[in-house]
Order: structure tokens, then C-alpha cells, then sequence
């Protein structure tokens, strides 16, 4: 478990695709999103959701003004208090999924949650192992943009 005290936000928004028009919808909170995205096998996500047509124009479209990356569907909702986060890989294959704990704590697997509810109890009756993901965002290969190796060098620090 790390402690993070400056955690920045890594996500820019949430889109989801309806799967009749095939449509990229962008979902304006992180908490509708993770409703869509737990209950997506059960209830596959339509434009009606939104009070929308498939007949309506699409709102964007994957392309490389920013990295596009795909959740696991089903994937459980963030518990209450928590944050779900990810980090790019330098190869850009995928982003890997951490959570932060209302402690400010990173935790990367499974292993370090059991650990964080034995360090702290009072949440063992609102939260298990079971509700965290740790299931890597894959990364759409054609949003990386051509540049990024070069940015990737010039603004980040080793």
C-alpha cells in the first residue's frame, strides 16, 4: 500500500457506446457511468438512456486528442469513499487500475485490500474484497498519439 497525497486526476470523462447505433454517449458523472458499466451484461446500454435517438449525432468519436481506454464490463461499483483510478503504461498497452482508500492509500491488488480491512475493521461491514477490479483498462492503439513517446520524454520526469 502507498499512501498518495497528491492524487491527480487521470481520467478526462466517461463515454459509453450504445450497442445499436454503435454511437460513443458521453456519461457526465463517474457514479452513472459505474451504474452502466456494473449492469451492462444484464442491460446493454442504448441511446434511449441518455433521452436520446440513434437517429441524433454522434458525440465524438476515438481519435488521438486524448488516449482512449476500455473498462471491464461488469466490473464492480467503487465502494462509497474510495477512488478508482489507473495508470498508463509505458508501452501504452494498457492502463493499470489502483484504488484510493478514504486514508489516502493506494492499493494495487487484491492481496493489499485484505490487508487495508485488517488494518482497518470498520469498514469489513460496508466493503470486501469482492467489490474491487483490478482488471487493466485496455488502451485503443489508434488514440496514442504518434508524438506521445517524444511528450512522454520531454514532460515526465525519471
Amino acid at each position: 500500500m502507498v499512501k498518495n497525497e497528491n492524487l491527480r486526476e487521470r481520467f478526462y470523462g466517461y463515454t459509453v457506446q450504445c450497442v445499436e447505433c454503435l454511437k460513443w454517449r458521453p456519461i457526465p458523472t463517474i457514479k452513472e457511468f459505474e451504474e452502466i458499466r456494473a449492469n451492462v451484461s444484464e442491460d446493454p446500454f442504448t441511446c434511449k438512456k441518455l433521452k436520446l435517438t440513434c437517429d441524433d449525432p454522434g458525440d465524438m468519436k476515438p481519435d488521438s486528442s486524448i488516449i482512449w481506454a476500455f473498462d471491464e464490463a461488469g466490473a464492480p461499483k467503487t465502494p462509497p469513499g474510495f477512488d478508482r483510478d489507473g495508470i498508463l503504461r509505458k508501452d501504452c498497452s494498457q492502463l493499470d487500475v489502483f484504488y484510493v482508500t478514504p486514508e489516502g492509500m493506494e492499493l494495487r491488488n487484491s492481496a493489499e485490500v485484505a490487508m487495508f480491512l485488517e488494518e482497518y475493521p470498520e469498514y469489513k461491514e460496508s466493503v470486501s474484497v469482492a467489490d474491487f477490479s483490478f482488471t487493466p483498462l485496455k488502451v485503443m492503439a489508434e488514440t496514442i498519439p504518434e508524438d506521445y513517446d517524444y511528450l512522454r520524454r520531454v514532460c515526465v520526469k525519471t
